[in-house]
């Protein structure tokens, strides 16, 4: 929900593009731990911090993740 606010007040175009739709690999997903999210890369560069400094893990211009930031929580 705070990523919504965030976005509103940011003036951000963000969408959830995945989070447990049982078709990932990885644990994450399957344990509703992790999202996958679009937008435009400045979005996302600023969205990747403000995620950083409360605590989530975050794959984000990383081989895989150079069309979508993923973050989950540790």
């Amino acid at each position: 929900v705070w990523i919504s606010v965030w976005a509103r007040r940011a003036g951000a175009r963000l969408e959830l593009v995945s989070a447990n739709d049982h078709e990932h690999v990885t644990m994450a997903h399957f344990a509703d731990r992790a999202i996958d999210i679009q937008g435009s890369a400045l979005a996302l560069d600023d969205l990747a911090d403000a995620l950083r400094v409360v605590g989530y893990r975050v794959y984000w211009q990383v081989p895989g993740h150079y069309f979508h930031l993923h973050a989950e929580i540790p």
